[in-house]
């Protein structure tokens, strides 16, 4: 399986790379530039769609490689950013047995001796894991308040691996490529991906994170950060309390609240600068 997907991806971007090497180096050097032109937007938005249509097929890297691509505004041109800005929301869910699974060998013990409720249907479903409403099994059988549980795909480690590998040999051949290289350093692009992705794959690292995002907005009332339930997360699975909430894009269901987009907008970029700065 991994070998046939790592030849995949090879497959896809080699013959994609080809076909813009004849339509935009070979072409123009035999007076055909504006044929090449004039058929470069249309061109960019095919690979755009075929490149989506290949990632959701994959699941794993290939989404997170799409979402990373479509917010590089500063790299890519906006006919490839937009179509593949539609990858955040495409994620195939993994079968319940398959989460269970990875639930149970994480913590040692059946899904139901560490919680009272599990939901088999997922809320959400990304490249990397998905998530679950739940309510923990508490000491003396009681269950607890609403949790949200968000668990690693299976096999998501050797996935990642054969797909890093192949993208490092198509990292190479874009290095290699005048219209790429004179925009952007493939191999530092793809070094930056490669960390931020194995960084992703950390829950623990995920959950102190979230306790230092905690902290650092201690004195908010107006931003709230979920609990973190140590007891229930491991490097693959995290636990956090369930706040319920509407997707910052989901403007009809903001506006139906009664709650200012504006004043969202403004409450954002205020946390994001506390941030950075």
């Amino acid at each position: 399986m991994y070998r046939t997907r790592y030849r995949r991806i090879l497959w896809f971007f080699g013959s994609t790379l080809l076909s813009f090497a004849w339509w935009d180096l070979f072409l123009p050097r035999l007076g055909l530039r504006r044929l090449a032109q004039g058929s470069r937007s249309r061109r960019l938005r095919r690979f755009a769609t075929d490149f989506r249509q290949l990632a959701v097929q994959m699941v794993g890297v290939m989404i997170k490689v799409g979402q990373f691509l479509s917010a590089r505004l500063d790299v890519l041109p906006l006919e490839i950013t937009e179509e593949l800005s539609g990858l955040q929301d495409e994620d195939r869910p993994e079968t319940f047995e398959a989460i269970r699974t990875v639930v149970e060998a994480e913590f040692h013990l059946p899904l139901s001796e560490k919680f009272s409720e599990f939901n088999p249907i997922p809320v959400a479903s990304a490249s990397i894991g998905q998530v679950h409403s739940a309510r923990l099994r508490l000491p003396g059988g009681a269950a607890s308040s609403p949790v949200m549980v968000k668990v690693q795909r299976p096999r998501i480690e050797a996935l990642v691996a054969t797909d890093l590998a192949a993208l490092r040999i198509v990292g190479g051949w874009l290095h290699r490529y005048p219209p790429i290289h004179k925009r952007a350093n493939m191999p530092a692009l793809l070094e930056e991906f490669t960390r931020s992705l194995y960084e992703e794959m950390d829950y623990l690292a995920e959950g102190k994170n979230a306790e230092v995002f905690a902290a650092n907005f201690s004195g908010r009332e107006d931003v709230r950060v979920p609990q973190v339930y140590w007891s229930h997360t491991t490097r693959r699975v995290l636990t956090l309390e369930d706040v319920q909430g509407i997707k910052i894009t989901h403007y009809e269901a903001i506006e139906a609240s009664g709650v200012s987009r504006a004043e969202v907008a403004n409450r954002l970029l205020d946390t994001y600068l506390k941030q950075i700065f």
